[in-house]
């Protein structure tokens, strides 16, 4: 045996058994005179296409280059090569070239590779319905098929033995032509086979079925359609595996895996090690963690000028210590990656050096809040997870998933609306809604702050379109989730009403707002209930419509007075995206001190996630 040295380039005709060793490099396999293996086309007067053999830096040492004399395409392991494609390292290839059925190695040993090849054991997959139909000789193949009953063209086959992927058989009309049956009402020729291009889907065997969208043991957080566990894909790791069916030629692959480590690992055709997961819907990439524990969607929704990602971004900081002094809950990210962008915003509010310097601009319909996916076969913008952890401190099996959504207020006037909704579609998956009520953009709040100084009620006013978006979310829900508008969702609804900082005065019994979370370190319902009714008289005084609206909307309501500054923030001169000069307000970074702001989501981890805060009071 050759143990050492470089690999061997071995070469098996996997139909008649016939196998050669490529001494020497090139090595061809075609019809020219100078072929090494010489072969024939299947149809007279066809030129022959050759594929050359080269010895390369790549893992296996060798990569083969297709040269085409004519449209039959050349395949490798089920998928179309139309440029130098490097052999797969540590494994069997499959290679069909005109009628020809090729196994190559590259390996050190070549006569143990031949030992283990079983030519009389091939597998033949039914790709419709993912069952194995059996393990045949060659010879066999089109008889187990039709003895299924299983459609010709929904089938593949693999020889195990080899260690590559299989192919389907519509692809191997030369070498397993269709049942003479398929064809009998044909009065004209069998056409040419139509050549196959890089747009074609590279195939997996066993073929994946039809994934269902609408449900399924699992929720993609990037495009919200189901699936079961069996269906998730990996991303593959080497190099050489770009181009994905769905993102494109720049990402990797995603595959279904066939085979693993041992530590339980997915390995991709190189055999590396490919540990990062994929939807098998929209291929972007799971969060580390998925699947692991339960997920709980957090939605936000408020007007444009609410103040929702100034109040996301104070909030997640502030959770973070909040939890974890009162409570010994743990609240952290759970895939960096995904939170990004979040992360800038917060660092650029709370390292400025100048309130215009910390400036979060609102959110955009499109920008970096947004993704552009593929779902149902078209690209759509949807809003970015914010994907966090949470669990008991130092106690096992305590932990849960918490994302957070942003939506740009716009994408719930009526104007926007659409009978596609795709962007707002996780305010209808939601554990917990979140209202950002805004009192300062109500005209008989501001009429009566009249006597309050405050530069942010000397911004230029707004339409009061907040009543206008509750029921236009609650139109757009009811859509979503196919029930009647005047059936009350399950999912408890925290009106969040920011801003206390300025129209505090208005509200009589303000001082008897109190932390529930006090001095005894648990979660107080009692508190809280009492501070939801003061806010809701509040609320019913200046805006009765929003309590009517909210109340008919979700069976659980609760009101909470929030300021995410905790100081009123000055005026100054900005330019927006497009270089123009606006006034707006923004927080000093040394300043902010944020007011009962962790309440809401604590409440909302109180009703979703059972048992983890310690509660008194309900």
């Amino acid at each position: 045996m050759n143990l050492i040295g470089k690999p061997k380039l071995i070469i098996l005709d996997l139909l008649s058994g016939d196998a050669r060793v490529a001494d020497k490099v090139p090595f061809i396999i075609g019809g020219s005179t100078g072929a090494d293996w010489k072969i024939t086309a299947s149809a007279n007067g066809t030129a022959v296409n050759e594929v050359h053999f080269s010895s390369t830096g790549s893992s296996s040492g060798y990569q083969l280059t297709p040269h085409y004399q004519c449209e039959k395409p050349i395949l490798m392991d089920g998928a179309l090569i139309e440029v130098p494609t490097p052999l797969p390292p540590g494994r069997g290839a499959m290679l069909k070239l005109h009628g020809h059925l090729f196994g190559l190695c590259s390996t050190k040993d070549p006569q143990q590779f031949l030992n283990q090849v079983n030519l009389g054991q091939w597998s033949v997959f039914d790709g419709s319905t993912n069952e194995n139909l059996g393990s045949v000789g060659f010879s066999d193949i089109t008889a187990i098929i039709s003895s299924s009953g299983a459609l010709f063209e929904n089938c593949a086959i693999s020889l195990p033995s080899l260690g590559a992927p299989g192919a389907w058989l519509k692809d191997l009309p030369e070498i397993i032509p269709p049942p003479a049956t398929t064809f009998e009402t044909q009065t004209e020729s069998i056409p040419e086979p139509q050549p196959i291009t890089q747009s074609d889907p590279i195939p997996e065997i066993p073929k994946a079925e039809e994934i269902p969208s609408n449900e399924g043991e699992f929720q993609c957080p990037i495009c919200w359609l189901h699936f079961d566990g069996k269906h998730t894909k990996h991303i593959s790791s080497h190099a050489e595996l770009l181009g994905d069916s769905v993102l494109g030629k720049a990402e990797h692959r995603r595959f279904i895996p066939t085979k693993w480590d041992s530590s339980g690992n997915a390995l991709d055709d190189f055999g590396l090690s490919a540990p990062d997961t994929a939807c098998p819907h929209c291929h972007e990439r799971l969060p580390a963690g998925f699947g692991e524990f339960q997920q709980h969607i957090f939605s936000i929704v408020g007007a444009p000028t609410s103040g929702k990602s100034y109040y996301l971004a104070i909030l997640l900081k502030s959770l973070k210590r909040h939890l974890f002094h009162k409570f010994e809950v743990s609240f952290m990210d759970q895939d960096p990656e995904y939170n990004i962008e979040l992360n800038d915003i917060i660092n650029k509010l709370f390292t400025a050096r100048s309130a215009p310097e910390g400036r979060i601009q609102k959110t955009q319909m499109k920008g970096i809040n947004y993704k552009q996916v593929t779902r149902g076969g078209q690209d759509v913008d949807l809003p970015k997870p914010y994907m966090f952890s949470i669990s008991r401190t130092n106690v096992e099996n305590t932990d849960s998933c918490i994302v957070f959504y942003d939506n740009a207020g716009e994408h719930f006037l009526p104007n926007h609306s659409r009978a596609e909704d795709f962007h707002i579609l996780h305010v209808a998956k939601a554990s917990v809604l979140f209202f950002l009520y805004d009192p300062l953009v109500n005209i008989d709040v501001r009429h009566a702050l009249v006597n309050v100084e405050s530069d942010q009620l000397e911004l230029e006013t707004v339409p009061d379109m907040q009543a206008t978006i509750l029921s236009q979310m609650n139109v757009k829900i009811s859509r979503a989730l196919g029930k009647p508008t005047a059936q009350k969702l399950d999912a408890p609804l925290a009106v969040v009403v920011g801003k206390c900082d300025i129209w505090h005065s208005l509200v009589p019994d303000w001082k008897k707002i109190v932390d529930p979370t006090g001095k005894d370190n648990v979660l107080n319902h009692r508190a809280i209930d009492s501070n939801s009714a003061i806010i809701r008289g509040f609320l019913n005084e200046y805006s009765p419509e929003i309590v009517a609206t909210v109340e008919r909307m979700s069976r659980t309501v609760r009101y909470f007075p929030v300021s995410a500054f905790g100081h009123k923030p000055k005026e100054h001169v900005f330019k927006d995206s497009e270089g123009r000069e606006v006034k707006d307000v923004a927080p000093e970074a040394g300043k902010i001190k944020p007011f009962l702001i962790e309440i809401p989501t604590e409440w909302a981890i109180s009703q979703t996630i059972p048992d983890l805060l310690p509660e008194v009071g309900r």
